[in-house]
């Protein structure tokens, strides 16, 4: 996904810069997408992190909830409120959003702690 959704072609060097993304080489340095040869960079061959500060308009939203399991899928909310009201919902990249991110920790506690 990284590459899909981020990695500009040649003619757009600085879309990592846009939507308050960050670009980080495998030592967790600070790059300039400026000088990347994006021409040579694939999804096989990305040697780099891409993260988005948390803001208003993080992808996330507010809050993320992650857990330990085998197929890397979290929890989050959605600067997108409006997807909530589509009847067909299945429009993420296999992590899920939820309505109301705030009234999960006290359920999900109060499950952990029953006997």
């Amino acid at each position: 996904m990284p590459c899909a959704k981020c990695c500009p072609p040649p003619e757009r060097p600085r879309l990592p810069g846009r939507h308050n993304y960050a670009l980080y080489d495998e030592r967790g340095e600070l790059l300039d997408p400026a000088h990347i040869n994006w021409a040579h960079v694939t999804a096989r061959q990305f040697p780099y992190t891409i993260r988005q500060a948390t803001c208003c308009d993080n992808a996330l939203g507010n809050i993320v909830f992650r857990f330990n399991n085998p197929y890397s899928v979290y929890l989050h909310d959605t600067p997108q409120r409006q997807l909530f009201a589509q009847p067909m919902r299945a429009l993420s990249h296999g992590c899920i959003r939820l309505e109301h991110p705030w009234r999960w920790p006290p359920t999900c506690c109060a499950a952990r702690a029953s006997p």
